[in-house]
């Protein structure tokens, strides 16, 4: 990772409805995508429906990818790729 963003941007999807990107992430090649951070449910990440939602329409309309992370059992971070 080259440089990171916390909450760098809000993305407007409607009327009164905002999405605020968790990470902005430049990797080392110049790269830059979103990382949405979630919780651990099971072996895979936990959303509410909505955010889940909110997440799959910005990830249409970003000129970046989107990237969900979510900490794992043993510790390090696993990835979701939209």
């Amino acid at each position: 990772v080259l440089a990171w963003w916390y909450e760098p941007l809000s993305w407007r999807l409607a009327d009164n409805t905002f999405y605020r990107v968790d990470f902005l992430v430049m990797l080392a090649n110049g790269t830059v995508e979103v990382h949405e951070v979630k919780g651990r449910k099971g072996e895979s990440f936990y959303a509410e429906e909505d955010a889940w939602l909110k997440i799959k329409i910005v990830a249409e309309q970003m000129p970046w990818p989107v990237v969900v992370v979510w900490p794992s059992k043993e510790g390090h971070w696993q990835e979701r790729r939209l």
